[in-house]
């Protein structure tokens, strides 16, 4: 919806006037010459119970007739009054400078945006003279040492500040966030993330004029993205399908109407590095998203998933008002997955909107995340990472509009959640108890921030508050030892960067290593578009087993499926249903013995010449090696080759030599890494690593793999042959060479090529008998040559070394 201009001051009216995509103000032309027929006209809403005249009734003026409580060592250190409120934006602390002390950064409603160092002292301020509601982010974009800061105002831009608080206009900061419809402000905070995974940091930032815009942090657009409506959550970045760049994940306001593919309601956006929506997303919410989304896996599989609350726009009780949606209902915290599927036991109820932005830990040690985030029905919530209610905490029946944060304040150990509630502050432990309550004097909209500003070892935590119309004050209290590795969610949007998410953390095995008595390993996988996969799990024993598979991604990470497989059954896992639009190794461990692993891939693979269509299969292996060896490829045309390498230590990278024995005796080596734990990909028919496509005998290729550390090795090849047959085969690699070698299939009818490709990887040419056991009982014996380091192939459906047809 477009933005409030008066929003949640007492004892007014909350007013905004709005106007659709495509419709004209008044006396003047549709955007784009659209003229849009349905209507959205001024409209008032009266917040009922107002965090300042719910209060009022408690604890008027500075004077509270509640005992306040502490907990021990807790003091006012300072405060500043800057004579206008802070509203919604909160204080970011950050050492930017890198002196070992933090500053306070934090923007006013007078325009001005303040430093302040950790006595107190304003270090130096920036006047954009416009509102600011944006909370700064701080983040070294160019790896000097010191912080850049980027931040939002009403005016429509977002600034970029050196450490010394001169804008970074070498890099063209400010930017001009957009405007449509007659709105531009940047009420949303930035966020950091490498989008594009070159190492360097993107800006990304929502305005209410309706777009969402990506910037490279030294300036040029990456991409800019049109809700048209408004956008107040600010954007999490995070790398939630571990492909090992930064997706944006952000809410979003929806009118809907006849040129957009929506319905009314909100939006959850996940854009890609390239500014496109992701498969699964937009999620179409009945109200408006004016939360902030976290990042964090809940569910414990390896994917960071995604954690939101509402907003505050649409209602379903009073026809009248343009504000009314039969199927309005804002009374949620949603949990999605990367896919955009809800997370079991989500989403949560709530007893009213929520415009808060939860805040995400491991408050009770458990090994699990819980949630925290307040309800404009006046409640603090947190939830088990299920959905289950762990506590909801209160300490006045105010509209909470704050967002909440997660330290251990008096260093007992603990973390607490910290929440402005009117004009107090409050705590409470991991188990809902309240261990703070403190008057601040001035309302709280936004969230605390906590640190240790002085670097003396005691914990701060700092206030930015105000009353409409009046003053607002930046304070300080100091209270126990400072433990940062209990400040998990310690200010809004987690940490400086703003990047709101906890990066992906490796599940551990199910067993030890002393306790796995079933391994098997798959290098080959593929989830993209036209193919499926399938890891088929038999187990031969009367009990039942579990086994666990790993699935190893080339961005070097892994995620973790567990699965129950019935006494002498067999069970299917598709792995599609994991890991979406990637290459993927498969690592299976079971505590029960004889448990066997097999991959099924069928696929429409998108060939030089057309679709070719079909599946193929492999079996998993049960010890990777340091030597492969593959007698088989081929990179004429008409044929794609693939060396599929899995790397399962997950602590050491390895150097791989790739040794191509060519039809034409040409001997060719190529040299890669893979990283720990990671699936990695050589094209053979692509130049490279590869040997390119060879129209004649040199495209005709045996493959010998030497590793550092034990590896696993596929070759799986798609071909069209001889124009009129397609399809695709894999193999695992043989484990070293032999002098015997037995295949119990081979066709020679009419409509059959059967072939036996030989790889010699040895120094000294081989002499090769070929013992053909025919179905009619003939035994037929060819003798050929193959040269050292070589390969040679026999037309077995050929009458020379063959049987012919």
């Amino acid at each position: 919806m477009p933005p409030v201009r008066r929003a949640f001051q007492a004892g007014r009216p909350w007013t905004k006037v709005i106007r659709p995509f495509g419709q004209a103000k008044e006396g003047g032309e549709g955007m784009r010459g659209i003229t849009a027929k349905f209507l959205r006209t001024v409209m008032t809403v009266a917040l009922a119970t107002l965090a300042l005249q719910a209060f009022a009734a408690v604890s008027p003026g500075s004077g509270t007739s509640r005992a306040e409580s502490y907990p021990p060592a807790w003091r006012q250190v300072w405060a500043l009054d800057t004579g206008r409120m802070f509203k919604h934006a909160s204080p970011t602390l950050a050492d930017i400078d890198g002196d070992g002390t933090q500053e306070v950064l934090v923007g006013n409603t007078n325009g001005v945006f303040y430093c302040l160092d950790h006595n107190g002292n304003i270090r130096w301020a920036y006047n954009t003279g416009a509102v600011i509601q944006s909370t700064p982010l701080a983040v070294d974009c160019d790896g000097n040492g010191t912080l850049e800061i980027f931040f939002g105002s009403y005016n429509g831009y977002v600034y970029g500040l050196n450490y010394l608080g001169q804008p970074l206009s070498h890099w063209g900061w400010p930017k001009f966030a957009g405007t449509a419809y007659g709105y531009r402000e940047v009420f949303p905070s930035p966020a950091s993330g490498d989008l594009d995974g070159d190492g360097d940091l993107e800006i990304v930032v929502g305005n209410w004029g309706t777009f969402v815009t990506a910037w490279h942090f030294q300036g040029p657009l990456m991409w800019q993205y049109q809700n048209h409506d408004t956008i107040w959550s600010s954007p999490a970045c995070g790398d939630i399908d571990l492909d090992g760049k930064d997706e944006v994940v952000i809410g979003a306001d929806c009118w809907s109407g006849p040129y957009w593919p929506w319905p009314r309601g909100g939006l959850l956006y996940v854009f890609e590095e390239n500014g496109s929506i992701k498969p699964g997303f937009p999620k179409c919410l009945p109200q408006v998203i004016w939360s902030s989304p976290a990042l964090a896996d809940l569910d414990r599989d390896g994917f960071p998933d995604i954690v939101v609350g509402t907003g505050l726009y649409w209602q379903n009780t009073n026809p009248g008002q343009p504000t009314y949606l039969p199927y309005a209902d804002g009374k949620h915290v949603y949990a999605f997955n990367y896919r955009g599927e809800n997370l079991p036991g989500w989403p949560v109820n709530t007893g009213d909107n929520v415009f808060s932005s939860p805040a995400v830990a491991d408050l009770d040690g458990d090994g699990y995340f819980e949630v925290a985030c307040a309800s404009m029905d006046s409640w603090l919530y947190c939830w088990e990472h299920d959905g289950r209610e762990k506590w909801k905490q209160r300490l006045f029946a105010v509209q909470k509009m704050g967002s909440p944060a997660i330290a251990d304040i008096d260093g007992d150990g603990d973390m607490e959640v910290l929440m402005g509630e009117g004009q107090h502050l409050a705590a409470y432990e991991p188990s809902g108890n309240r261990v703070l309550e403190v008057h601040t004097g001035q309302n709280i909209f936004n969230c605390p921030a906590v640190g240790d500003l002085d670097a003396d070892g005691l914990t701060d935590v700092v206030v930015a508050n105000g009353i409409d119309g009046e003053t607002g004050r930046v304070i300080r209290y100091e209270a126990g030892r400072w433990n940062p590795e209990l400040a998990p969610w310690p200010m809004f949007r987690r940490f400086p960067d703003h990047r709101a998410c906890y990066p992906h953390q490796e599940v551990p095995d199910l067993w030890p290593a002393s306790e796995v008595r079933s391994r098997s390993y798959l290098a080959e996988g593929y989830t993209g578009n036209g193919f499926q996969e399938f890891v088929l799990l038999m187990n031969p024993g009367p009990e039942a087993a579990t086994a666990q598979l790993r699935y190893l991604l080339g961005s070097g990470l892994s995620v973790v499926k567990v699965v129950n497989v019935p006494g002498r059954s067999r069970c299917t896992v598709y792995v599609n249903g994991s890991v979406e639009g990637q290459d993927v190794s498969t690592v299976m461990l079971s505590d029960s013995p004889g448990i066997v692993a097999e991959r099924s891939l069928y696929y429409r693979y998108a060939g030089r010449h057309g679709t070719w269509v079909g599946g193929h299969d492999v079996m998993g292996t049960d010890t990777p090696r340091q030597e492969w060896y593959f007698a088989e490829g081929c990179t004429r045309p008409g044929f794609h080759t693939y060396l599929c390498l899995q790397n399962p230590d997950r602590s050491l990278s390895t150097p791989v030599t790739i040794v191509y024995y060519c039809g034409d005796g040409s001997v060719i080596s190529r040299e890669a890494t893979l990283r720990p734990g990671s699936r990695f990909t050589v094209a053979v028919h692509q130049e490279g690593l590869g040997i390119g496509t060879q129209d004649g005998p040199r495209g005709d290729v045996s493959i010998k793999v030497v590793s550092q550390l034990p590896i696993v090795a596929e070759r799986p090849m798609y071909f069209n042959y001889a124009g009129a047959w397609d399809g695709g085969h894999d193999a695992m690699g043989a484990s070293e060479p032999s002098t015997e070698w037995y295949f119990a299939e081979g066709c020679t009818r009419p409509g059959f090529h059967t072939f036996l490709c030989l790889q010699n990887p040895g120094d000294f040419p081989a002499e090769v008998n070929i013992e053909y056991l025919c179905g009619d009982g003939a035994n037929i014996t060819r003798r050929v040559t193959v040269r050292e380091r070589s390969r040679y192939t026999v037309a077995v459906h050929g009458e020379a070394e063959g049987i012919g047809v």
